[in-house]
């Protein structure tokens, strides 16, 4: 593993590059986290990936990354922030797939708004538990954060396959008054920026005209995006494959990672045999 950051603005993002085992064509998978995230939270899923080059990132104020600015970044701004990681570390020249981006509650969001504005560069989206551009987002941090902060504890608890350090790493922003106002100021500034009415129809209608592949991974039980929302959203993409665990939550990469595996090896599988062939069959209506 290889450490990267760079400087976006007024913060400071870091970045982990695993490069595949004895590969040198290998797709490159690009990992993006949620609102109670960070890049440890698709550790245990990383670890079951060998054959693929990934990169994970901490958004600025989440995990190791660092923001000095007193407002959260806005949602076109984290879009930004992936195209410049795109940029800055591109998919292996020697390999026949493009970037695949793998989001997961509004990681996803970031991961579909960046894909579908910028088809050429991007070969596959892979959405776990995602918030959709197309839907109002349910952001209500509370006062000083304790709505947002029960939200993502309640999670937790229903949780069955935490990694202890990891569910440590996930509780402790919350517990420390200045990390919690940190994440509060992002949850604000996503609520605020997130699309309005008349640009939830602009993507309903974008998406309708995708030819993107994309692969939705739901966890049933999921309280912050039920399972009807997974449904809507893997509507919206003409080309998508759905499947659901309904055993497991919001962190289906935490909760069932070998089932995430298994299913993104074998989306990404089939991307390396041609985008021309792949089998894209669009959800019944």
């Amino acid at each position: 593993m290889a450490e990267h950051g760079f400087a976006f603005g007024d913060a400071y993002v870091r970045v982990s590059v695993f490069e595949a085992s004895g590969r040198s064509s290998a797709p490159t998978l690009y990992f993006l986290h949620g609102r109670f995230g960070r890049q440890e939270c698709w550790k245990p899923l990383v670890q079951q990936l060998p054959q693929f080059r990934r990169v994970v990132l901490d958004f600025p104020g989440f995990g190791s990354s660092f923001s000095a600015r007193e407002r959260g970044f806005s949602l076109a701004e984290h879009v930004k922030l992936a195209n410049e990681l795109l940029d800055r570390i591109p998919p292996l020249q020697s390999s026949s797939v493009g970037a695949i981006l793998v989001g997961h509650d509004f990681g996803g969001t970031v991961a579909s708004m960046v894909a579908v504005q910028s088809p050429g560069r991007v070969a596959g989206l892979i959405l776990v538990n995602a918030a959709s551009p197309c839907e109002p987002l349910e952001a209500n941090a509370g006062v000083f954060g304790w709505a947002a902060r029960w939200e993502a504890f309640h999670e937790l608890r229903n949780t069955r396959g935490l990694w202890p350090e990891v569910e440590g790493m996930l509780i402790e922003p919350w517990l420390s008054r200045n990390s919690r106002r940190a994440l509060v100021r992002s949850l604000k500034s996503l609520e605020r920026t997130w699309p309005g009415q008349y640009e939830r129809n602009f993507w309903r209608e974008t998406l309708k005209k995708s030819d993107l592949a994309a692969l939705i991974l739901w966890g049933g039980r999921d309280t912050v995006h039920p399972l009807e929302k997974g449904v809507a959203l893997a509507r919206a993409f003409p080309f998508s494959d759905f499947y659901v665990d309904p055993a497991v939550g919001h962190w289906p990469n935490l909760d069932s990672t070998a089932w995430v595996g298994a299913r993104l090896r074998e989306f990404v599988f089939r991307l390396g045999l041609s985008r021309s062939t792949y089998d894209r069959k669009s959800l019944s209506r």
